[in-house]
C-alpha cells in the first residue's frame, strides 16, 4: 500500500470530512486520538481486520507519522474543485449540448452527469459529456465528480440551456 507523511492538521481535516468530533487548534488532544482509532478501524475506510492497533499491525505505519494511500486521497479531497460549462447554450430542438467539467487539484474518476431534462443519469470515466435535447425548455445540467474514492458536491452549468 502506496504511503505519504500526512501532518495533524491533515489528519483532523479527513477525520473532520468523515463526520468524526476533532478538537480546536493545532495541537493533539485525546478527543483526536480516539477519533483517530475509530477512522483507522472503520470498516467504511479499511475493510477486515482486527480493531486492535489495526493503524499499527495492518498498515504498518505508526501514528501520527505516515498513514495509508486512502486516507492521503480523502486528505487531498478537500482542496478539489469543479466548474462546468456547456457549448453551445442555445439552439433549437433536438439541440446536441457538450458539456465539460473543469477540475482543480485532482482528477476526477467517475462524472455523473444529470441534464436536466428527466433523461437518465449518465456515468462517465472522462470530464466531458454529450446530450442532445429532443424537446424545447430551459434546462440546468449537473455534475457530481467522484474524486479518490468520495463523492464530491454537485456542480451546476453556469448557464442553463435553452432549446428553442
Amino acid at each position: 500500500m502506496s504511503q505519504s507523511a500526512v501532518s495533524y492538521a491533515n489528519a483532523k481535516a479527513a477525520m473532520t470530512k468523515a463526520g468524526l468530533p476533532v478538537s480546536a487548534g493545532a495541537n493533539w488532544t485525546n478527543v483526536d486520538v480516539a477519533s483517530w482509532a475509530t477512522f483507522m478501524i472503520n470498516d467504511t475506510y479499511f475493510a477486515g481486520g482486527s480493531a486492535a492497533n489495526k493503524y499499527k499491525t495492518a498498515y504498518g505505519f505508526g501514528f501520527p507519522g505516515e498513514m495509508p494511500q486512502l486516507v492521503t486521497n480523502i486528505i487531498g479531497a478537500e482542496n478539489y474543485s469543479a466548474t462546468m460549462a456547456a457549448s453551445p447554450l442555445s439552439g433549437a430542438h433536438a439541440l446536441p449540448v457538450t458539456f465539460t467539467a473543469t477540475e482543480t487539484n485532482s482528477n476526477g474518476q467517475s462524472f455523473s452527469w444529470n441534464f436536466g431534462d428527466g433523461s437518465p443519469v449518465v456515468v462517465t470515466t472522462v470530464p466531458t459529456a454529450n446530450h442532445t435535447y429532443a424537446a424545447a425548455g430551459t434546462y440546468t445540467a449537473h455534475v457530481t465528480p467522484t474524486v479518490n474514492g468520495l463523492v464530491e458536491a454537485t456542480v451546476a452549468v453556469t448557464a442553463p440551456v435553452v432549446v428553442s
